[in-house]
């Protein structure tokens, strides 16, 4: 991820070491948007950082060719970015969710919705998709991994064994990396550590993701994670075209 390579320059920078000792002279990174800001941290240290995008299902769906200059789509995969409502191609630029269709061996996907939402633009005469720039649907993304409501909910409800009441999950943006804060209601005489330790390996082994544990006296009643989490997420990447908060 680029939050990650921008931490190993960071780390590689506090420690002090010479300069003769970093190897890495490209990266290619994906899994979260690549605004120039994140961009611009590693450049120093590694001069080439380009951007790569897909999903489990249908592997590379884009790669960037130049720095910035839009994600070229490979010739395995059929791309279109489609109104989220209708299911219509948009074809002016505007955006919409990336959709999907592979057809080959294995595993056919036909009009597969990953999402995404993007838009298309052109690049000199190559048209290219332009990052991802928000999501549509329930699920968000932390830390490179999508978290599923209805899952984030059987953990917290499966915390009743040690104590807990409610909760739900916060995705937090800190400068460029994500942080999943999970606050919790505990019941009169639990046990907090135990409570802690349980929520914190349970997450890590359903979600993938290590929380922060935090305990609170109330949360607002809704789908986990909550709504400050789809806000932050939603936001357009620095620098990107608008793309409009599209969830049904």
């Amino acid at each position: 991820m680029p939050s990650y390579l921008s931490a190993l320059v960071e780390a590689f920078d506090q420690l002090g070491l010479p300069a003769q000792d970093w190897h890495v002279a490209k990266a290619l990174v994906t899994a979260e948007p690549l605004p120039d800001p994140l961009r611009e941290r590693p450049v120093a240290r590694v001069p080439t950082v380009l951007m790569a995008y897909g999903t489990a299902e249908a592997g590379l769906i884009g790669h960037e060719v130049d720095p910035g200059a839009g994600l070229e789509v490979p010739g395995h995969v059929f791309v279109q970015v489609c109104d989220p409502e209708s299911g219509a191609p948009v074809l002016d630029g505007s955006p919409g969710e990336v959709v999907l269709t592979m057809v080959g061996e294995g595993t056919p996907l036909l009009r597969f919705g990953t999402g995404d939402i993007s838009r298309w633009q052109l690049t000199g005469d190559r048209l290219r998709l332009a990052g991802v720039l928000g999501r549509v649907g329930a699920a968000v993304k932390a830390r490179g991994m999508f978290i599923h409501p209805h899952r984030a909910a059987e953990v917290v409800r499966g915390l009743a064994d040690v104590g807990v009441e409610a909760g739900r999950y916060v995705v937090l943006r800190d400068g460029d990396r994500d942080e999943l804060r999970l606050e919790l209601v505990a019941a009169g005489g639990a046990d907090l550590d135990a409570a802690t330790a349980a929520a914190e390996e349970r997450t890590r082994a359903s979600l993938r993701v290590r929380p922060r544990v935090t305990f609170v006296e109330s949360v607002p009643a809704g789908d986990v994670p909550g709504g400050r989490a789809r806000r932050d997420l939603m936001k357009p990447v620095p620098g990107a075209p608008v793309a409009p908060r599209l969830s049904k």
